[in-house]
């Protein structure tokens, strides 16, 4: 029982996190209208750092731990500056579709990389219906995936992919293995500082696009640091330790249905 319970935990951490995901489009796309989004994700996320420094430094450190934070602040960071570039060329919902390759990538590399096996039946099930669910009723013409493949940014986007199933599953390892404390907070906060430092260098020639803000943009700003970074990865790295990291990876699907559903 206990055990249907901690799933049963993982999965409503991950439903709040899609919701939270999907409830934050509005926001973010007023703040891109005045600067680059790649600078502009890399301050949210030195905020987000900031606002849990108090919390998730308590946490003993060391070299084995800040290589594997950095290398997952990296994944991420790849992640955020693939997506940006994929959508210069490629509608959001039309990456949503491509996203469906990153459950069952992750269920492979977890099954390599961590040993856990996960019946692939009910993923493929899933993966079906939302694609389904994307094509024939989100979009308003069903998209040709060869073509859709075929384009640049497609490509470039399918790098951030295997970033987001190389995070899952190099996060979750490391705590099986005892490389990483159980501690949600402090693997959000060195991930989120790490690939904020690295966003903000790559996007450093737009960063004044940011110093020029008024004050509401940057309350908008903190608004997505606390509850599109602090909380939905907090929310993440609590459900990667309860959920196999393809059933964690899946829950990114979901999010266009909450933009589909909600009345934005």
């Amino acid at each position: 029982m206990s055990g249907i319970r901690t799933r049963a935990a993982g999965h409503g951490e991950m439903l709040v996190w899609s919701l939270l995901i999907g409830t934050s489009f509005p926001t973010a796309e007023y703040l891109v209208r005045d600067a680059h989004p790649l600078p502009l994700t890399g301050v949210r996320f030195l905020i987000a750092a900031l606002l849990l420094a108090p919390v998730a430094t308590r946490v003993a450190i060391n070299p084995r731990r800040l290589i594997i934070w950095a290398i997952l602040g990296a994944l991420l960071a790849v992640f955020f500056w693939a997506q940006f570039q994929a959508l210069r060329t490629v509608g959001s919902i039309e990456l949503s579709l491509l996203y469906l390759l990153s459950p069952p990538g992750t269920a492979i590399l977890a099954w390599y990389a961590n040993r856990e096996y996960l019946h692939p039946v009910p993923l493929v099930v899933f993966a079906l219906v939302l694609y389904l669910v994307i094509q024939y009723w989100i979009l308003p013409a069903p998209t040709d995936l060869v073509a859709l493949l075929a384009r640049p940014g497609s490509q470039v986007y399918l790098l951030g992919c295997a970033a987001v199933i190389g995070y899952a599953v190099l996060s979750r390892g490391a705590i099986l293995r005892n490389w990483l404390p159980a501690a949600a907070a402090t693997t959000t906060f060195w991930s989120l500082l790490f690939a904020g430092v690295l966003l903000c260098l790559v996007g450093v020639t737009r960063l004044p696009e940011v110093a020029q803000w008024h004050w509401d943009h940057w309350w908008r700003l903190v608004y997505l640091a606390v509850f599109t970074s602090i909380l939905s990865y907090w929310l993440m790295q609590r459900a990667l330790q309860k959920l196999h990291p393809a059933i964690v990876v899946a829950y990114g699907a979901v999010v266009p249905l909450w933009v589909a559903l909600l009345p934005f």
